[in-house]
């Protein structure tokens, strides 16, 4: 596979902190957050595949965690020897692959709600606690199969933010998350709600 290079936000100098963002999100989750450290840290914050200004995922097999981690290796590099890690979703389970990967580069780690689906199931084979997020994916495929972004997008948010969470997204807000909102691979895994390793 070819070296994508995604695109990232940079701010401040110092010893290097990496944010990977949620799904049907974007680098600029984490604005508030590099204001906030930049006058004593150098933070970078990627785009994923597909989402801001990164390009798509370029291949027909379905995309893994490991996979979201090669674009991001240049920006770890630029990041410096040792890194702070901060993810918050999708995107810290990322994180969480790219400190395995190579942990000898990771000084910190902050991740919030890692989503790491594969656990689940490697505790306890299904049915198991995963059940609503294969759903989600189930009903976003169908929706995506049927052109509908912005029914997979509604069934994303609402599992996610509660029932009716979508309706109270503002309407200029809703665009870009359902375009966030893609099949990956094979045509039947919504990228933003891969739940696989």
């Amino acid at each position: 596979m070819p070296q994508v290079d995604p695109f990232f936000r940079e701010a401040g100098t110092g010893p290097g902190v990496v944010c990977t963002h949620a799904n049907a999100s974007t680098s600029g989750q984490w604005y508030g957050l590099m204001d906030l450290l930049a006058p004593k840290f150098h933070v970078l914050a990627p785009d994923s595949y597909g989402s801001g200004r990164s390009p798509e995922w370029p291949s027909d097999r379905v995309i893994r965690l490991r996979d979201e981690v090669a674009p991001i290796e240049p920006v770890l590099a630029k990041a410096g020897s040792l890194v702070a890690l901060v993810g918050h979703s999708y995107g810290a389970a990322v994180a969480l692959i790219a400190a395995l990967a190579n942990p000898a580069r990771v000084r910190a780690m902050a991740l919030y709600e890692p989503t790491l689906f594969a656990l689940l199931d490697a505790e306890r084979p299904a049915p198991n606690e995963a059940e609503g997020i294969r759903s989600v994916v189930a009903d976003a495929s169908i929706a995506l199969d049927a052109g509908n972004r912005d029914a997979a997008a509604e069934r994303f948010i609402d599992y996610w933010m509660g029932a009716g969470a979508w309706k109270q997204i503002p309407e200029q807000r809703k665009p870009p998350i359902a375009a966030s909102v893609t099949i990956c691979g094979d045509g039947r895994m919504p990228c933003s709600l891969n739940p696989r390793l």
